[in-house]
């Protein structure tokens, strides 16, 4: 599966068809956050430290899409695709974010918009 059949969907749809997002590099995805502290022991009577490792727990992911849209006649297509977007991301509640590198089990995240969203348009 090469990285042009890599499908991202939001809350179900599709990026690409439902808002003509196309997503041309991710940072985040396949990383592994960090640990979160775990329980550290320190007895007065043993040199060191115990540390309770049994159930790591991890910190958020920071997920970055890098994206462009295609639109169909130019600016005013430009702008409802980025509108219909920013309301789909707006929407209260944590999203389900897929990412399809197989067609059979997708990398589900469930994930908010921290951030801004920067765009840069050759429109303006």
């Amino acid at each position: 599966m090469g990285k042009s059949s890599i499908i991202y969907s939001l809350d179900r749809v599709d990026l690409a068809a439902g808002f003509g997002i196309h997503i041309s590099a991710s940072r985040g995805v396949l990383d592994l956050p960090s640990l979160k502290q775990p329980q550290v022991y320190d007895w007065v009577d043993y040199h060191g430290v115990i540390v309770d490792l049994e159930k790591p727990r991890y910190n958020t992911r920071t997920i970055i899409l890098d994206a462009w849209i295609e639109t169909k006649s130019g600016m005013i297509d430009f702008a409802q695709e980025l509108n219909n977007f920013y309301a789909a991301v707006r929407k209260p509640g944590l999203h389900q974010l897929n990412v399809f590198i197989s067609p059979d089990k997708p990398l589900v995240f469930m994930v908010y918009m921290k951030d801004e969203i920067n765009v840069v348009s050759s429109y303006l």
